[in-house]
């Protein structure tokens, strides 16, 4: 008979027995956990770590010789192990970068077989992704505040979540959350497929208006950006608040699409910032009211 209930166990074991450091028998345990998605996590960092390169390596692959899962069949697991990628990475505090380790695991493996590195990597990223939208669904988090955050940056897991709790602290205490929104979707609706490489040009104002939303824009920047850098996204939002009226009276005293095309690219390029500078916390237009 085979004992699925000692993996690992007797590893750690014999480990012990032939003289290996205690740290190294206990993570030979350690690294199999969590074998469900509510037992317990591993207690040494180093069960974390080779816990998370092995079920990357595993994941990445199986997509690479195109045993994904399919509907609802996961002969391999492969859910689970993500879940379990998804527990160790979020509930232990581990600051890796999700693309980063996938696109390392799919470094190693090339070398071993040959897949379409970019497009498994690809792959494998969405179904972390959904993973743990469905995870995070499943603890009662608003599928809107969800998507707010994840279709903006995905790639460290304790920011993701941190950005939701600041987002969700800032609707239920600030009623500036919804005109926040409404200014976002205002600026998404002119520039979201607007391009350009172009710098404002303060010379081309023609407003007051103008002025004041660009002097404003300069000043909230710098402020948000440095609470974003120290991870205080409610700070940061809070900041960002400040824009709102000066965004109502620009679109209220500007026509964006003037005549003059230069004065009307000058507009856009300045609405184009503001528009990707909100996307570094979140897409404000996910959120319905």
């Amino acid at each position: 008979m085979e004992f699925p209930s000692l993996q690992g166990i007797m590893g750690e074991i014999y480990a012990g027995l032939d003289g290996h450091p205690d740290e190294v028998c206990r993570a030979i345990s350690d690294h199999y956990l969590p074998t469900q998605a509510d037992s317990n996590l591993p207690e040494s960092l180093i069960g974390v770590i080779v816990g998370l390169a092995d079920r990357m390596d595993s994941i990445v692959g199986f997509f690479a010789i195109g045993l994904e899962p399919t509907g609802t069949a996961d002969p391999y697991a492969l859910r689970r192990q993500t879940l379990a990628i998804i527990r160790l990475i979020r509930d232990r505090g581990i600051a890796v970068s999700i693309p980063d380790f996938v696109a390392k695991a799919g470094t190693i493996l090339s070398k071993t077989i040959s897949f379409n590195q970019e497009e498994v990597v690809e792959k494998v990223l969405d179904f972390l992704k959904d993973r743990l939208k469905n995870m995070l669904l499943s603890e009662d988090i608003k599928h809107d505040f969800i998507d707010a955050v994840m279709t903006t940056d995905f790639s460290y897991l304790h920011q993701v979540m941190a950005r939701i709790a600041a987002l969700q602290g800032f609707r239920d205490q600030s009623a500036d959350f919804e005109l926040l929104s409404l200014s976002f979707k205002r600026i998404a609706n002119m520039v979201k497929d607007f391009e350009t490489t172009k710098n404002v040009n303060t010379e081309l104002f023609e407003s007051e208006s103008e002025e004041a939303l660009w002097r404003s824009f300069q000043e909230v920047r710098d402020k948000a950006a440095e609470q974003m850098d120290k991870e205080n996204y409610f700070e940061a939002l809070k900041a960002m608040a400040t824009l709102c009226r000066p965004i109502d009276d620009f679109f209220e005293q500007v026509m964006v699409m003037a005549e003059d095309e230069r004065v009307r690219q000058n507009r856009l390029v300045m609405l184009k910032q503001l528009y990707s500078f909100f996307l570094k916390l979140s897409d404000f237009s996910k959120f319905s009211f």
